[in-house]
């Protein structure tokens, strides 16, 4: 079975541009550490912001790309944002947790799961 490359969809912001929802569908590689890296750009890789990244679409990511990803995470965080990847396939999830990835993102189940735990963390019930 032949899956396709990266893609990336059409960012989504909440009300008050400080939590962004970026899907990623397909395959990651290495050859996408320059679109991984396009995230610091965003405005919510700053200053208390949060991405969350939807991983439930991603069929596989290879170890470069899954250190990449965690290098964001930590630049991100060295900002003052938080990197959030939600939905993951069990194999990332397997990866994340033998790396001790919890210093650099956090993990949940879902979009919806991340949207929440945002919402109570900022004290309102702000919606995406």
């Amino acid at each position: 079975m032949d899956f396709p490359d990266l893609s990336v969809s059409a960012l989504a912001r909440d009300r008050d541009g400080t939590c962004a929802v970026v899907t990623l569908a397909g395959r990651a590689g290495i050859a996408d550490a320059a679109w991984f890296r396009r995230l610091l750009e965003l405005p919510e890789a700053r200053e208390s912001g949060r991405i969350i990244l939807d991983l439930s679409r991603l069929s596989s990511i290879d170890w470069w790309a899954a250190l990449i990803l965690l290098w964001v995470g930590r630049m991100v965080s060295r900002r003052g944002g938080t990197l959030v990847l939600a939905s993951p396939q069990p194999a990332l999830a397997r990866l994340l947790t033998t790396t001790d990835a919890a210093h650099v993102v956090t993990v949940y189940q879902s979009v919806a799961q991340a949207h929440r735990s945002w919402r109570r963390s900022r004290g309102h019930g702000r919606q995406i």
